[in-house]
């Protein structure tokens, strides 16, 4: 989206930049009028409630959905044996126990069909039709097996 606010974020820190580019589009295409400093602050609240609810949500043990993008979920990472050479640079082990990292919880993105395409540079449209025709085809196969099993 163009910048049709008037007002430019700093480029000293890709991170926030991203951030509040993302504020301005939001302002822009909800026809929110800036603060009085010219600053996106209803934009950054948007954004602020979005992620404590996705945050909240995987917390709970939740998938979080978004239609035509993809769905975060929280899987538990075991532990795994690490590998000395990994630690300390060196070759050999330092200790003839093995070292363990800990267990821990990791959120994972499956993207959707339409963000696939989007990405991949086919017509989103044309992929989800064609996702959707393979699904019912495949669930009119399981009909028809249900039905010669009677």
């Amino acid at each position: 989206m163009g910048n049709k606010t008037g007002y430019y974020p700093s480029s000293h820190c890709k991170r926030d930049s991203f951030w509040t580019q993302l504020a301005l589009d939001l302002h822009e295409l909800l026809d929110i009028p800036l603060s009085k400093t010219r600053r996106p602050t209803a934009g950054y609240t948007i954004i602020r409630a979005i992620r404590h609810a996705m945050t909240q949500a995987l917390r709970r043990g939740d998938y979080v959905t978004i239609q035509s993008f993809g769905t975060f979920a929280v899987i538990e990472k075991p532990p795994r044996k690490l590998h000395a050479r990994i630690l300390s640079g060196t070759p050999f082990m330092l200790s003839r126990q093995p070292w363990y990292s800990q267990a821990h919880k990791a959120v994972v993105f499956k993207p959707g069909v339409t963000l696939r395409a989007m990405v991949e540079g086919d017509n989103p449209s044309y992929s989800v039709r064609k996702h959707l025709r393979n699904v019912a085809a495949y669930n009119q196969r399981q009909m028809m097996k249900g039905s010669n099993e009677d």
